[in-house]
C-alpha cells in the first residue's frame, strides 16, 4: 500500500490545491462540493443518485481515458496542437463534463488593456463559461505560443 494516496497527483497554481485534494479523499468525506448531486454535467445532465453510482461513473470515465491515453501516450509530446486537441484534450474535457468551444478573441482581465490574453477555448458556449487554454504538448505553459486554428 502506498504511504501517500495522492502520490500520483500534483497541484500547481491556485485552483486545485494540495490541501483541497487532501480534504476530498476517503470514503467519509463531509465536503459539500463532492456530493453526488454536484456532478451533473453537459454529457450527463442528471446527477448520480448516490456515492456508489458516482463511483461507478468515475471508474468508467477513468477506464475510458486510460485506454485513450495508452493509445497515444508514446506519440503525445510530438503531436501538433491540432492533433493533440482532437486525440486527447477535447475528449478529456468532454469526459470531465465540458463541451470545449473554440474562441479566437482575446480575454481582457478587469478592463485592463495590459492584461490581454489569447485563450483557446471556453468550457462551453457561454460568456460565463470557464476559460480553457489548450497548448501544444511540447509548449511550456509559461511561454506564449500560437493558439492555432481549431481543426
Amino acid at each position: 500500500m502506498r504511504k501517500n494516496p495522492l502520490s500520483n497527483m500534483s497541484a500547481h497554481g491556485g485552483i486545485i490545491t494540495s490541501e483541497f485534494l487532501e480534504t476530498i479523499q476517503g470514503e467519509n468525506v463531509k465536503n459539500p462540493r463532492v456530493e453526488p448531486q454536484c456532478f451533473a454535467t453537459f454529457n450527463q445532465p442528471t446527477p448520480p443518485k448516490d456515492r456508489r453510482e458516482l463511483g461507478d461513473e468515475i471508474a468508467n470515465s477513468f477506464r475510458l481515458l486510460l485506454e485513450r491515453w495508452d493509445a497515444i501516450s508514446l506519440r503525445y509530446q510530438k503531436m501538433s496542437i491540432s492533433e493533440a486537441r482532437s486525440k486527447w484534450m477535447v475528449p478529456l474535457f468532454k469526459e470531465l463534463g465540458f463541451d470545449p468551444d473554440f474562441r479566437r478573441e482575446e480575454i481582457v482581465v478587469g478592463g485592463d488593456d495590459k492584461l490581454r490574453y489569447r485563450l483557446s477555448h471556453r468550457g462551453w458556449i457561454s460568456e460565463s463559461a470557464p476559460k480553457i487554454h489548450m497548448v501544444a504538448p511540447s509548449q511550456d505553459l509559461e511561454e506564449t505560443g500560437d493558439v492555432d486554428e481549431e481543426k
